[in-house]
């Protein structure tokens, strides 16, 4: 399985969206940086620095 930088953007934003639901005092704050990790995903995947996340096997 191959996870790249997109995907743990994505499940990162995901797990705060979670969090969020259940905290009621940093609601909109988490809610805020959840947004704009789920953004980041998004611009990673555009600029191409998520297409070769670790070490990579030759031979």
């Amino acid at each position: 399985m191959n996870i790249g930088l997109r995907g743990l953007l994505f499940l990162l934003a995901t797990i705060l969206f979670i969090v969020a639901a259940v905290n009621n005092d940093n609601f909109t704050d988490l809610v805020a940086i959840g947004l704009a990790i789920f953004a980041a995903g998004f611009v990673v995947e555009e600029t191409g620095f998520g297409k070769h996340l670790g070490t990579r096997r030759v031979g």
